[in-house]
């Protein structure tokens, strides 16, 4: 599939060479909605995003609750510029994409690494994908808060969750976020799973922004969120 935000689009670019936090910062890493880029220091990273709910999700929603298991955000440097999407995806029978002018959203984070393979948490990742995936295929008639609470419960049940409490609360904490928060899905796989140089299990980016990614495959009209719009949600979920 193609990408939803688009690095070497013209806008993006200019951003990049011109925003004195990303100005001759080395890409590391890319997802469907972000780019990771170097950070201040060796121990961080920056990441620039047009997912509106993975961004409520790490700079609002989970403030100073335990983030053993969620990346600790260092920075928020808010909204950045903005993108057009969908320009990048063909138009079918079959999809019919709108552009969205979405807010590019800048913030600052600790740096995480890859599992390694044949450790507890490798096994331990592959697990949870495994599982998700077959329960939530299990449950895709319920709405997605329901239907990832009800994962999360099976998953509790499972041996291999034995003694894991906190990843548990983890996983109870990304479901709840979905009844808060209805423009969201889960997107729980091995990619968006890694730790710390301490071991420290951590669900990097468990998060999806589902209004953005129905708009590329709608026929229907698609809202543009205004900043008013999206200062209501951010303030509804601080509380």
């Amino acid at each position: 599939m193609s990408k939803l935000f688009v690095l070497n689009d013209p806008a993006v670019r200019e951003l990049r060479e011109s925003h004195p936090l990303l100005k001759n910062k080395a890409l590391i890493g890319t997802g469907q909605f972000s780019g990771v880029f170097e950070g201040s220091r060796p121990d961080t990273v920056y990441k620039l995003s047009i997912d509106r709910a993975s961004y409520i999700f790490h700079t609002s929603y989970l403030g100073k609750s335990d983030r053993t298991h969620f990346t600790k955000v260092i920075q928020d440097h808010g909204i950045v510029g903005r993108f057009k999407t969908s320009k990048n995806v063909v138009r079918t029978k079959l999809s019919n994409p709108r552009e969205l002018d979405a807010p590019i959203y800048l913030y600052e984070v600790e740096k995480l690494h890859k599992i390694p393979v044949k450790t507890e948490n490798k096994l331990l990742s592959m697990r949870i994908t495994k599982d998700w995936r077959t329960f939530d295929f299990a449950s895709d008639q319920q709405e997605l808060f329901h239907r990832a609470l009800d994962v999360s419960t099976q998953i509790q049940e499972r041996p291999y969750m034995q003694g894991q409490d906190s990843v548990l609360e983890a996983l109870l904490s990304i479901s709840y976020f979905l009844g808060e928060y209805s423009d969201a899905f889960v997107d729980i796989h091995g990619a968006n799973m890694m730790q710390r140089a301490n071991g420290d299990f951590v669900f990097s980016d468990p998060i999806g922004d589902l209004f953005i990614y129905n708009s590329h495959y709608t026929f229907g009209s698609v809202n543009e969120i205004t900043p008013e719009m999206f200062e209501s949600i951010k303030s509804s979920l601080i509380g």
